[in-house]
């Protein structure tokens, strides 16, 4: 059983985990109150709370239909809205998840110019920007939806202002997440609360006969011991807080380490770096999705393809598991309504291969 010690803020019973800590959610009371399904279908959609033996304590399990099934914790309105958290301190989110299928967590912001969300999803790392210049997002990579217990910790102030430094964030409202799966312990912190990760300066290697690869060297803070992690994308690289790192194709690559204090609590840090006078990265591009509407004049859609990497290049086409065809680019047939996903394949010359 978590300890917990309550105090009634804004109407609201929360509780307490650290002096500069406020648990939104621990499951620990038995209970789904706090939450309400926000969109999809109700009726296929599900909230309940149970005991996880993997994580050894109570969870929130969700149950719909996939990311069209959405659940809230807090709300996504305005001050006047009583259920929002009004948060207007603490603006680093923890939170635990154990996911194995697509999903897409919203955090609810009031900024000087109004209700603004930040996103998080099972993308790759590198994926975040602005979407539709009132949401900013964030790809957790792809190991967060491997079935696994995940804690994630985010500086919401610093994700925001990363791309959006003149609409500032005046409070954390909700935490709202689509997808069937397990949230847990749920926390607002202060930043003295939370660890730093430093991955260091971008650098540049130039690749010759005695040069080969770039030292990466890591800095971190927060209650010890701590433990260090490099990826490349989503790719573990090796654990230690400095390393050489091998490598040997052309362009930027970004390097991320992950610092992990004594209690579980994660930050993480990136940096580039740009090679020259290596091979040429091997790509794969199937080009923008597209929309076809059948008439008896047109029938088919034109795939364009491009790739780079190592000539010859050969390109393969699927839909699904079913080959297409050959070339480049080419024209496809279809006569089903609905979703088609098309997949080019590229296969350099030595064999290594790329998708889209």
């Amino acid at each position: 059983m978590k300890k917990i010690v309550m105090f009634l803020m804004l109407g609201l019973m929360f509780a307490t985990v650290a002096l500069n800590a406020m648990m939104m959610e621990d499951a620990e009371d038995g209970t789904t109150t706090k939450w309400i399904v926000y969109a999809g279908n109700k009726e296929n959609a599900s909230i309940s709370n149970v005991y996880d033996a993997q994580r050894g304590s109570r969870v929130i399990v969700f149950e719909g239909e996939g990311r069209k099934s959405g659940y809230m914790l807090g709300h996504q309105g305005g001050w006047g809205d009583p259920k929002a958290w009004h948060n207007t301190t603490q603006k680093i989110l923890q939170w635990s998840m154990r996911y194995s299928e697509d999903f897409r967590v919203y955090v609810s912001l009031m900024t000087k110019e109004g209700n603004r969300y930040l996103t998080y999803t099972n993308q790759r790392k590198e994926n975040k920007g602005i979407i539709r210049g009132k949401k900013v997002h964030y790809g957790l990579g792809k190991e967060s939806a491997d079935g696994a217990w995940h804690t994630f910790t985010r500086d919401l102030e610093a994700d925001w202002n990363a791309f959006m430094p003149n609409n500032p964030i005046v409070s954390i409202n909700g935490f709202l997440i689509r997808g069937s799966g397990r949230v847990d312990d749920i926390v607002l912190l202060d930043k003295d609360n939370t660890p730093t990760a430093n991955a260091g300066e971008d650098q540049t290697l130039t690749i010759t006969p005695s040069v080969k690869a770039v030292f990466l060297k890591g800095e971190g803070t927060g209650e010890e011991p701590l433990s260090y992690r490099w990826y490349e994308g989503d790719r573990f690289i090796g654990p230690h807080k400095s390393r050489w790192y091998v490598l040997s194709t052309n362009g930027k690559h970004e390097i991320t380490l992950v610092v992990t204090d004594a209690k579980g609590n994660e930050a993480n840090d990136t940096m580039v770096v740009t090679v020259h006078g290596g091979v040429d990265a091997l790509t794969a591009n199937a080009g923008e999705d597209q929309t076809l509407t059948i008439t008896p004049s047109v029938k088919a859609v034109f795939l364009k393809g491009e790739g780079t990497g190592e000539e010859p290049l050969s390109y393969r086409w699927y839909e699904g598991d079913r080959f297409i065809g050959p070339h480049k680019s080419r024209w496809y047939v279809l006569s089903t309504n609905g979703k088609h996903e098309i997949t080019l394949v590229v296969t350099d010359a030595k064999g290594n291969e790329a998708n889209d």
